[in-house]
């Protein structure tokens, strides 16, 4: 079993998932279809129990704009703002 990321509550990714792809301006169904798979996989995903396989996260994060890393909690993740600043989360 995988180890969780330290002070991560279970169902962390989901949320952080859910979080970032709001920050993105983007539905579910908007991402879903970006990374080529169902609007309910995605809610699957952003759920508290489950996780995307690895095949998925470049993709997810590519669509985001944000590195793997960022995705998975284990680095600050930095969204790029309109007027050329950073945002970090």
């Amino acid at each position: 079993m995988p180890k969780r990321i330290q002070g991560e509550a279970p169902g962390g990714f989901g949320e952080r998932l859910a979080r970032l792809r709001k920050q993105a301006g983007l539905t579910q169904t908007a991402l879903a279809q970006e990374i080529r798979i169902s609007q309910r996989m995605m809610a699957y995903y952003e759920g508290p129990t489950a996780f995307p396989p690895a095949t998925l996260l470049p993709a997810i994060a590519r669509v985001l704009g944000i590195s793997v890393e960022a995705l998975l909690g284990t680095e600050t993740a930095k969204l790029a703002a309109p007027d050329g600043y950073t945002l970090v989360m």
